[in-house]
C-alpha cells in the first residue's frame, strides 16, 4: 500500500471548489446516514488469500472466508472490498449475507477491466435486495499511475449502464491530497478518500491524528458539497517504534467515540461518515510487496484472527448508539 508523501493536505480547504451535485437516495446512504443506527464497516482482505498474480497467488477456501467474516462480525456489520474476483468475491457476498452483515462497499481494482465491471454488476443485481450496496471504482490508481481519471469515469459509466434503475451509489477512492482536483471531486455520487495521518504527520499523538483526519474529511464535505465516507484511516500496531497495540487502540478510541456520523452545517444532505476501519487482518503479503514493515501491521485482528485491543473499541461501539455531531 503505497502512499502519497505530499504535504499539501492542510491546503485542502483553500483549494477546494464547490460541486453542486447531490447524492442519490439509496439503501447504502440510508445505512451510513441514519443517526439512530449502529453501523460500522471494515476494509476486508482474506487472511488466507494473496491477490498477487503468479506463484504468490492464493485463493482462500469458503470455510476460511466464513471464519474471517465470523471473527469480524462482533465489531462490524459492513465490509469494504477492493476488487472483484470470480474466485472469491461471490462467496464473500454469500457468506456476508448469511452472517447478517448489512452493507458492502464493493470494489473494482481496475476500472478498465470488463470482467470486474460485469462481475460486480451481477453481484449487485443478485444481492441488492438483501444488502445495502455501493461500488468503489478504483483505489489509489490515479495517484500511482495505474489508470487515469478518464478511465475511472468510463468505468463508472459502464457500470451504471449495466444497472439501470438500481440506486447503488458509485465512487472512486484516492489519497486525500488528490482531492485538490475539482474533476476528481466531481466523479461519482459521493467521496471516499483515504486519509492516513501517519504518512503526513507521524509526530502526532493518536488523539491528535484522529482529530486531524476527522477535520480534513469535514472540510472536504463542506467544500465539495458531497457526502464523504472516510474509507481508509487508522494506525499500525507495529513495524515502527511509534506504533504499538496500545497506540492503535488509542487512535480508534479517539476516532470512534467522537461520533461515527457528522453533518455539514450548510446542508443536512451532506454528511460525513467515520464508520469505516482500516483494516480487518494483518496481511504479510503487503509487507512483501511494499518492502515496508508497517504494511502487515494495520490489522484489528492478527493473521490467526486473534483480536488486538483496538478491535474491542469497535465491538463496544456496536453496543452503543450512534451520535450525530
Amino acid at each position: 500500500m503505497k502512499r502519497v508523501q505530499a504535504g499539501v493536505c492542510e491546503l485542502l480547504c483553500l483549494a477546494l471548489l464547490g460541486c453542486s451535485r447531490q447524492p442519490a437516495e439509496s439503501r447504502f446512504f440510508s445505512y451510513l446516514a441514519d443517526p439512530s443506527a449502529r453501523h460500522s464497516l471494515v476494509a476486508f482482505s482474506p487472511t488466507n488469500g494473496d491477490p498477487r498474480p503468479g506463484k504468490d497467488h492464493r485463493v482462500p477456501s469458503r470455510q476460511s472466508l466464513a471464519d474471517d467474516l465470523q471473527a469480524l462480525r462482533p465489531g462490524f456489520d459492513g465490509l469494504i472490498l477492493y476488487g472483484y474476483s470470480n474466485e472469491d468475491t461471490p462467496v464473500i457476498l454469500e457468506e456476508a449475507e448469511r452472517l447478517g452483515y448489512r452493507a458492502v462497499l464493493l470494489g473494482i481494482w481496475d476500472p478498465k477491466s470488463s470482467d470486474e465491471i460485469t462481475g460486480t454488476a451481477q453481484l449487485v443485481r443478485q444481492h441488492h435486495p438483501h444488502l445495502a450496496l455501493a461500488v468503489c471504482v478504483g483505489n489509489e490508481g490515479i495517484a500511482f499511475d495505474r489508470y487515469t481519471l478518464a478511465d475511472v469515469r468510463e468505468g463508472i459509466n459502464s457500470l451504471r449502464a449495466l444497472l439501470p434503475g438500481t440506486l447503488v451509489p458509485l465512487c472512486t477512492s484516492e489519497p486525500i491530497a488528490q482531492y485538490v482536483d475539482a474533476d476528481l471531486r466531481g466523479a461519482g455520487d459521493f467521496l471516499c478518500p483515504n486519509i492516513h495521518f501517519i504518512f503526513e504527520h507521524r509526530e502526532k499523538s493518536p488523539a491528535e491524528g484522529a482529530h486531524w483526519v476527522r477535520g480534513l474529511a469535514m472540510s472536504l464535505a463542506g467544500s465539495a458539497h458531497k457526502a464523504v465516507l472516510v474509507k481508509e484511516t487508522g494506525m499500525p500496531h507495529g513495524g515502527d517504534d511509534n506504533f504499538s497495540p496500545a497506540a492503535q487502540r488509542a487512535f480508534w478510541a479517539s476516532y470512534v467515540t467522537a461520533g461515527r456520523l457528522a453533518r455539514s452545517q450548510d446542508s443536512y444532505r451532506v454528511w460525513i461518515s467515520y464508520a469505516a476501519a482500516f483494516e480487518a487482518f494483518d496481511l504479510h503479503w503487503k509487507a512483501e510487496e511494499s518492502k515496508m514493515a508497517i504494511e502487515e501491521r494495520w490489522g484489528l485482528l492478527a493473521a490467526d484472527r486473534k483480536p488486538f485491543p483496538a478491535f474491542f473499541v469497535w465491538q463496544e461501539a456496536q453496543n452503543s448508539p450512534l451520535e450525530t455531531k
